[in-house]
C-alpha cells in the first residue's frame, strides 16, 4: 500500500534504485467521505516515476477480505494482516 507519506515513499524510492518492477497501490473508499490522499499520491508517484494503482473499495468488501485473511493466516494481528494482504496482491 502507498500512502505517500516517508515509510512509502523511502521503499518504493529503493526499490527503483534497485530496478526492481513494482506498483504502488493506493485504496480508498468514498464510505469515508472525501480523500484528499489521492491527490497527493498521484503528485508524489509522478514527480518519481512509481506505477501508481488507485482502488476504490467500500466498507462491505473490506470487512469480508479482512475476516477471510485472519481466518487463514491465523491472526489479528494488523502487522500479519496487512503483509498477507500485500502478499495476495502481488499474487494476482
Amino acid at each position: 500500500m502507498f500512502s505517500g507519506g516517508i515509510d512509502s515513499v523511502i521503499i518504493a524510492m529503493i526499490l527503483k534504485k534497485l530496478n526492481k518492477k513494482f506498483t504502488c497501490y493506493f485504496a480508498y473508499s468514498k464510505e469515508f467521505g472525501e480523500n484528499k490522499d489521492i491527490l497527493f499520491v498521484k503528485e508524489i508517484s509522478k514527480k518519481y516515476g512509481f506505477d501508481l494503482k488507485v482502488v476504490e473499495v467500500n466498507k462491505k468488501e473490506t470487512e469480508k477480505a479482512i475476516k477471510h485473511l485472519v481466518e487463514k493466516i491465523e491472526s489479528s494481528n494488523a502487522i500479519k494482516i496487512e503483509i498477507g494482504r500485500a502478499s495476495c496482491r502481488e499474487r494476482v
